[in-house]
């Protein structure tokens, strides 16, 4: 189990807090409403004697982590808190920092999409932005990384129609599944 801890925390506003950041409460503590994606696992949220821990599973899907990252951030500018999320190491980063679910979030999340579109050069895949939808084979693609979030400005794809060049301020890329 992986958990976060949250310290000197405002008491007087913790039900309000909760809800906000999408809790239930329950006997045990207090239960993150989203649902995860392995029916089982869920998001436990309880009062200890220094403040409040979320524990949480560490075989969750990026969506997941996604999720608690955001409910945990919303819980802590709620409660006022102060985080220590050293029980819930994601991995490293290039530079060999550790990467935690709550402070380093951006950072580790930038690093994993980067690597994801590094893989999928010579895929079928589908770009798409606001005026459109492209797909074809990845043969390039242009990325920044802007405010610890990583961005794709440009693709190239080869296409049935030949070779495709799309841009745009943030592409989304998704790997079709299929095999040529």
């Amino acid at each position: 189990m992986l958990h976060i801890q949250l310290y000197s925390i405002n008491e007087q506003n913790i039900e309000e807090a909760f809800a906000e950041a999408g809790f239930t409460k329950a006997r045990e503590g207090w239960f993150l409403d989203k649902k995860l994606s392995k029916k089982r696992e869920s998001v436990l949220a309880e009062k200890v004697e220094d403040g409040i821990r979320l524990k949480f599973s560490g075989d969750l899907s990026f969506e997941d982590y996604e999720a608690v990252h955001g409910a945990s951030v919303l819980l802590a500018e709620g409660l006022k808190a102060e985080v220590d999320d050293s029980g819930a190491l994601m991995g490293y980063l290039e530079s060999g920092e550790k990467a935690c679910l709550y402070h380093q979030w951006k950072k580790w999340k930038a690093y994993l999409l980067k690597a994801k579109h590094r893989s999928m050069e010579g895929q079928k895949v589908e770009v798409s932005k606001e005026s459109g939808t492209w797909s074809g084979l990845l043969m390039e693609y242009t990325d920044k990384i802007v405010n610890d979030e990583h961005i794709v400005t440009e693709c190239v794809l080869l296409s049935t129609d030949g070779e495709v060049r799309v841009q745009g301020n943030r592409l989304a890329v998704k790997p079709t599944g299929e095999f040529i």
